[in-house]
């Protein structure tokens, strides 16, 4: 049986942990587009996104990786009218090549009225994903 880990610093609003990690996976969850300094909510999906990649980042870093060992992707959003501005951001910040996406999933809400945007993610310590060639 393996050890795991699991980060709730700071104390989040529910009763589930940040992320967890066994040393090599790392499973985070419920990663919102909020500004951490201030607990402020953009009101645009986009930099929601922007701020859901940030906070997944600095996560996955306190965990011991980053967004370069993401293997898995989940976006939730509560308006299907903002997928180009998400995806927009996603293509921007996420790294290439691409970790593979959950269903995108489009919800009546989230934890809070103002969240538009939330994350699930797993990352793989030393993981190397290669883009797959035509050739093989």
């Amino acid at each position: 049986m393996s050890e795991w880990i699991s980060e709730r610093e700071p104390v989040p609003p529910h009763a589930f942990a940040h992320w967890v990690s066994n040393g090599e996976l790392i499973i985070v969850s419920g990663t919102v587009g909020f500004n951490p300094a201030d607990f402020s909510v953009p009101e645009s999906a986009g930099e929601q996104a922007e701020l859901a990649i940030a906070n997944l980042e600095y996560a996955l870093k306190q965990a011991g990786s980053g967004l370069h060992e993401l293997v898995w992707v989940k976006p939730t959003l509560v308006n299907a009218d903002d997928i180009p501005a998400v995806d927009e951001v996603f293509n921007r910040l996420l790294p290439n090549p691409r970790p593979a996406g959950g269903a995108l999933t489009v919800v009546s809400a989230l934890a809070a009225p103002s969240f538009k945007v939330e994350l699930d993610a797993w990352a793989s310590k030393g993981a190397n994903v290669k883009a797959r060639t035509s050739a093989g």
